[in-house]
């Protein structure tokens, strides 16, 4: 039977081409395969923008299916956030478990102390950035300097300064305190740069709209792709690459796996609009096809680099969380993603039958503005599609359809991720266990220097 015939063993032999294009990593590193090429638009654009959009890529986590729907910043998950829920409670059960009785009271009471400043520092900034913004969509000729003396009777900043320096205090008290035990030490330090460390938090737009007022943006944790070349090179330079599926393409043993978090979905690997008719191009087309080609100008895999705050070593203590809180299929880090496949300059070719060459030139001639799909490729004019029907040529000519995206877009064609529940039963996870507790042991000597250094961006 060709793989076109059903949905799903064309979606796997796909996933199978892109685990190949990515060095077939196997567990526990997975390959998902989009069931749309979101565009990646980073070029042309200012670089905070930029940044911003290679940040969501990293930082988003992909559903956890076979199938990755949510390629490009649309779901609602976060590494970032999903990180920090973990710290909190890996450090109170770390603490229960680690600290010697004559110690616990204390070391569980400065925790409180130093979360409780904690959070109300980040709740007066949260409230105060909310009410800026407000303020300014009322009064677009409000300075910042005017709304930052007048927010609360200290003014914004004095008292933000205030909270951060009482912040401080708490956190060096703590780690005082629990100086003597390396693994408390480290969480409460990675907490701790996760929101305060001015090194590893930037300011960034969330839209072009915003570009003209700073104050108004978003603070992120760094995050950010690594092409391993100049991006100019990536976006001026060609160097063509194919990704094809045959009607006897292997497919992929992790998507025939079907794993997921719960409830079931189906991509049609063809469409053609909503009517009857191209119900039945759809049908041709599935028993026609003998090929699909995606053809592009340049195609290479981006590494995703997190800052400072991401101390992946802390992961390794599975044994004080609740697995399924976290690593399990509707876990806050179920997949992390470790890279990306972007390619530019996209081509597409189906080999058919006549039959069903005919039956889509037929459709597509009098369905008008209707949108269709060709695996992962759609256009149409929702958000859910890659392209538009005015950005492509149809080039398509015998028994071969073909067309040509002339926008030159980046797109989203893969995402590789860790799949948590996999990794900790992998050998991978087990040699780095073990190198990390050889850097626990050179951790103690180095908190006065970090909490210096910390200092020199928080106090003034």
């Amino acid at each position: 039977m060709s793989i076109f015939e059903t949905s799903d063993s064309a979606w796997s032999a796909l996933t199978k081409q892109f685990e190949q294009m990515s060095g077939s990593p196997g567990a526990p590193l997975i390959v998902q395969s989009p069931t749309i090429f979101r565009p990646l638009t980073i070029t042309g654009v200012n670089p905070a923008i930029s940044l911003l959009r290679k940040l969501l890529l990293g930082d988003n986590q992909p559903a956890y299916h076979n199938l990755n729907q949510t390629a490009y910043s649309q779901s609602n998950k976060s590494v970032q956030k999903g990180y920090i829920q973990y710290l909190q409670t890996l450090l109170v059960e770390m603490t229960k478990r680690v600290s010697s009785p004559i110690d616990y009271d204390e070391i569980a009471k400065l925790q409180k102390i130093y979360i409780k400043s904690q959070s109300a520092l980040n709740i007066f900034t949260r409230d105060a950035n909310k009410d800026w913004v407000l303020q300014k969509k009322n009064n677009p000729g409000l300075s910042r300097k005017t709304w930052d003396d007048n927010y609360c009777p200290e003014g914004f900043t004095p008292k933000q300064t205030l909270l951060k320096k009482d912040t401080l205090a708490k956190y060096g008290a703590l780690q005082s305190k629990q100086s003597a035990y390396p693994a408390l030490t480290r969480a409460t330090m990675a907490l701790f740069n996760c929101e305060m460390n001015a090194k590893e938090i930037i300011n960034l737009p969330l839209s072009e709209d915003d570009l003209a007022e700073p104050d108004l943006w978003v603070p992120f944790l760094r995050t950010n792709l690594e092409p391993g070349m100049k991006w100019d090179d990536f976006f001026n330079k060609d160097a063509p690459q194919n990704i094809e599926i045959m009607s006897n393409s292997f497919h992929s043993e992790h998507y025939d796996s079907s794993w997921s978090a719960g409830g079931s979905f189906s991509y049609g690997f063809f469409s053609c609009g909503g009517s009857a008719s191209g119900g039945h191009v759809e049908d041709r087309l599935k028993k026609g096809t003998q090929k699909l080609k995606f053809s592009f100008k340049r195609m290479i895999t981006v590494q995703i680099q997190r800052g400072g705050w991401y101390d992946e070593g802390l992961l390794s203590y599975t044994g004080y969380v609740d697995k399924e809180e976290f690593w399990g299929p509707r876990g806050m880090l179920n997949l992390i993603p470790v890279s990306a496949v972007i390619g530019r300059g996209l081509t597409i070719e189906i080999e058919t039958t006549s039959e069903a060459y005919d039956s889509f030139r037929d459709w597509r001639r009098t369905s008008g503005s209707a949108g269709f799909s060709f695996g992962p490729w759609s256009v149409g004019a929702g958000a859910n599609s890659s392209t538009n029907s005015s950005s492509i040529s149809d080039e398509s000519t015998g028994t071969t359809l073909r067309f040509t995206d002339n926008s030159d877009q980046i797109y989203i064609l893969s995402v590789i991720s860790m799949k948590m529940d996999e990794y900790f039963k992998s050998k991978v996870y087990e040699e780095k266990a073990l190198q990390d507790i050889k850097k626990l042991e050179l951790l103690s000597g180095e908190v006065s220097e970090r909490m210096k250094s910390l200092q020199e961006y928080w106090v003034k």
